[in-house]
């Protein structure tokens, strides 16, 4: 098999750096076609990469899919459903595949060719094809190799994000999803539940950019900072548009870029203590994410470095 013809386009990562939000964007544009959020191929058969997920698996798959194959179900099914979301619920509003679709998803045995079926619609409607699955990020350098191999002309993009914000969002949301209110915890506790940097985790955010870089095709990466999503997400969304090949989203859905990006953190300030703690641990990660894109990823080197003069408390 040469490679698949689509999807297009995959976002690879990171968790807790935008992709929820470049996600809601993308479903809005005309001509861009999206299954859903985190299709969960090319990690699920990456021997050397454990995410969680192994759609390989039919019974997991199920488990894992059922609430979003049902929803569009629904919107196929229901008469005037697809037409209401789009009218007031456009951010929610997706291209729902319906039954052929979710039982090919739910029933085939999950090959390349079974994955490049998922956009088989898409394709055939003159869409471009993508899909956004945050746990490529830590797949390893054959994971990397063999998705640009089965995707020879797609593009790729990964969004960064300061190490120590990230470290805080991470924490709070791991917290959050634990039951547990992060403002109640004490400090020593909040230490102990943050996650460092290991070797290939979420947390080593240089090291994984690094594999990356070195065993994907430079030309087809985009590289994204999740501080010109929260600054200027106009132009950050137009030249990520460009890159993988669609016009500017039209004007008259401009106005949703306001969208909030989620927050884990939910306002909480970062006690000083954790943050520390964070900086020396994430200071390694920092350097080399300075050394390999510059730009936003300097100052979130400084940031660090400004965090470890401050005195101890």
């Amino acid at each position: 098999m040469s490679g698949l013809s689509a999807p297009h386009f995959v976002g690879v990562g990171s968790a807790r750096c935008g992709t929820t939000w470049v996600f809601k964007m993308l479903r809005l544009h005309p001509q861009v076609w999206l299954p859903w959020k985190e299709m969960h191929y090319f990690d699920s058969i990456d021997p050397e990469t454990d995410t969680g997920y192994d759609i390989r698996n039919k019974a997991f798959r199920f488990g894992f899919s059922w609430r979003y194959a049902l929803s569009r179900l629904a919107s196929n099914t229901i008469p005037g459903a697809s037409a209401i979301t789009r009218r007031w619920f456009p951010l929610y509003s997706v291209h729902a595949p319906g039954y052929r679709w979710t039982a090919r998803y739910l029933l085939g045995d999950a090959t390349d060719e079974w994955y490049g079926s998922l956009f088989r619609e898409g394709e055939q409607a003159g869409l471009r094809c993508g899909e956004i699955t945050p746990g490529y990020f830590l797949l390893s350098p054959a994971g990397i190799e063999r998705l640009a191999r089965v995707l020879p002309n797609a593009s790729a993009f990964l969004l960064l994000r300061d190490p120590i914000a990230w470290a805080w969002s991470d924490l709070c949301k791991r917290t959050i999803d634990r039951g547990d209110d992060p403002a109640k915890l004490a400090t020593e506790e909040l230490i102990a539940r943050c996650a460092v940097p290991r070797g290939r985790t979420w947390a080593d955010l240089g090291s994984n950019l690094s594999r990356w870089l070195r065993h994907f095709p430079r030309e087809r990466l985009f590289i994204g900072f999740y501080d010109e999503i929260r600054s200027a997400p106009e132009p950050f969304f137009d030249r990520l548009c460009g890159f993988i090949g669609i016009d500017p989203l039209p004007e008259h859905q401009r106005g949703f870029f306001k969208e909030r990006i989620n927050s884990s953190a939910r306002g909480l300030s970062m006690p000083a203590p954790v943050k520390r703690y964070a900086a020396e641990k994430y200071r390694g990660e920092a350097e080399l994410m300075a050394k390999l894109v510059g730009g936003p990823a300097e100052r979130w080197l400084a940031n660090v470095e400004d965090v470890l003069k401050e005195p101890r408390t």
